[in-house]
């Protein structure tokens, strides 16, 4: 009697570039997570949502963060907790007025420690005008390193001026950046031994809701603004050529990245395009309100750096985004198959 061998088929499973930004994670999203949920709010690529409650027109957006190490030069997992759903919620055009906050915390993380995030915390959200009015704890056994993890879930109201921000965009309109890029992720590197510098990277963790308040206020009609956490200036101007169908060029030489940051990932042979920030977002405007947004966003000091970096060249069924450097030549931009840099955010 012939044996004959029979094999399972191969279960697929969550691995660390589900969650990194890159390319996979990207199909995640739009092969299982958004057709099983399958509203028209997931559909879009926007950091928050925008709903219509009683009359008013709000932003909602929840966000985790499972940044290792906890503490790194610039914060800590609790500044990157309260200003990411601060500048998520403003990419939307609203100011936050509430947040919750969830804590799932590890067994053995040091009670010091959690003081220390947590009043970190707190003081950023007393500084933007936010109250903290829901929570909740949870405590698991030990499994990593003594971590700790946050939700952050935040509700504010729409500018009236934030309506252009569903504008659509044209040929020749602006892309500015609001600062440098590729701190963040380099600092947490450091601050995990995984890059040995001479030279201290501090992430440019900060909340960016003043710069772009300011510019709903002067009426300038913002028709993209997009926030560049995880995947970075890459991952967020794919994300904005593919949702309007249009194509891009950036001009490498005029975004601004510091020496250290530069010198970093030559090291480790990555693009600092794809590289994490914290308090760093792109803008499309017309072209005729380019140099007035910039003006406007280089008054406050986390947006000194504001400069105009491409323009949109056209519509496009590859809505492709390609990067001109300063020898006039042409590189297309591609995300990353896999994870770039784990656990920056």
């Amino acid at each position: 009697m012939r044996d004959y061998l029979i094999t399972q088929p191969v279960k697929s499973v969550i691995t660390m570039a589900h969650g990194a930004g890159c390319k996979v994670t990207k199909n995640f999203m739009d092969d299982i997570i958004k057709p099983l949920i399958n509203n028209p709010w997931m559909d879009t690529s926007s950091d928050s949502s925008v709903l219509q409650w009683s009359g008013r027109a709000l932003a909602f957006s929840t966000n985790n963060y499972v940044v290792n190490p906890l503490f790194f030069s610039g914060g800590n997992i609790g500044d990157l907790a309260l200003t990411g759903t601060l500048n998520n919620l403003a990419m939307s055009g609203a100011r936050a007025k509430h947040l919750s906050l969830g804590l799932i915390l590890e067994e053995g993380l040091l009670i010091d420690d959690l003081k220390q995030v947590i009043q970190s915390l707190s003081i950023r959200a007393r500084h933007a005008g936010v109250s903290i009015v829901a929570g909740d704890t949870k405590v698991i056994d030990t499994r990593n390193k003594q971590e700790l993890y946050i939700n952050t879930t935040g509700i504010g109201a729409l500018h009236p001026n934030a309506s252009s921000l569903a504008a659509d965009i044209e040929e020749g309109d602006s892309v500015i950046i609001t600062g440098d890029i590729g701190r963040h992720g380099l600092a947490v590197m450091i601050a995990r031994d995984e890059l040995a510098m001479t030279s201290n990277i501090e992430s440019d963790l900060c909340c960016l809701v003043e710069p772009i308040m300011s510019l709903l206020d002067a009426g300038i009609p913002i028709k993209r603004c997009h926030d560049l956490t995880r995947g970075g200036l890459g991952v967020g101007i794919i994300d904005i050529a593919t949702a309007s169908d249009f194509s891009f060029i950036l001009n490498e030489s005029e975004i601004p990245i510091s020496p250290a940051v530069d010198s970093g990932c030559e090291l480790l042979s990555i693009d600092p395009l794809f590289v994490a920030n914290a308090g760093c977002a792109l803008i499309v405007v017309s072209e005729e309100y380019a140099e007035m947004t910039v003006n406007s966003l280089q008054e406050y000091k986390v947006s000194m750096q504001a400069r105009i970096i491409g323009e949109c060249i056209g519509r496009d069924k590859t809505s492709s985004v390609s990067v001109k450097s300063a020898w006039g030549t042409h590189r297309k931009l591609a995300l990353p198959p896999g994870e770039n840099l784990s656990r920056v955010y």
